[in-house]
């Protein structure tokens, strides 16, 4: 049985920061970040069991706030309710980037335009409304795993915290 706090029918607004690049050229940046979740189209338990399987859409932005890279990313979201009020979730997105495709000084070598975000959060509902989430994200071209051309590829890690509004 799905948790009475989390009901994926429901949107959300999401809103937070970020360290930015950490471990990279572009590290000791932060980013704000915003994001809109939407609710499933498919009801709130269509699997039972298997819900959580179900994928939301979610699309976001990771604003540098130092003038390094930004992301707007879009894609698939899966949320797994662990107990009443903990979840965790990930996610899979395409994304683009206006950072720098060969690196300097200040820039991760992005290699092209179009990239992958993924990762993962860790979450807690304080009510149906209100919810607190603990995010790594990782933006990546791809190639070192040979889905794409694009050559360098420095990719970029964050880590952040976020509040999230369900309505």
């Amino acid at each position: 049985m799905v948790p009475a706090l989390y009901d994926p029918t429901r949107w959300e607004l999401r809103f937070g920061g970020f360290a930015h690049g950490v471990g990279s050229r572009e590290k000791e940046t932060w980013d704000i970040n915003g994001e809109i979740v939407v609710g499933s189209f498919f009801g709130p338990n269509p699997l039972g069991f298997w819900s959580p399987l179900i994928p939301r859409l979610h699309a976001g932005v990771n604003g540098n706030l130092s003038g390094r890279t930004s992301v707007f990313y879009a894609g698939l979201l899966w949320t797994v309710p662990i107990s009443e009020r903990f979840f965790v979730e990930t996610f899979l997105d395409g994304a683009t980037q206006n950072g720098s495709l060969n690196g300097d000084a200040t820039h991760n070598a992005l290699g092209c335009d179009a990239q992958f975000h993924v990762g993962a959060s860790v979450g807690y509902s304080f009510n149906p409304q209100w919810r607190v989430l603990f995010t790594f994200d990782h933006l990546s071209n791809g190639s070192g795993l040979g889905l794409t051309t694009c050559g360098r590829n420095q990719g970029l890690n964050n880590y952040g915290a976020r509040l999230g509004f369900t309505f």
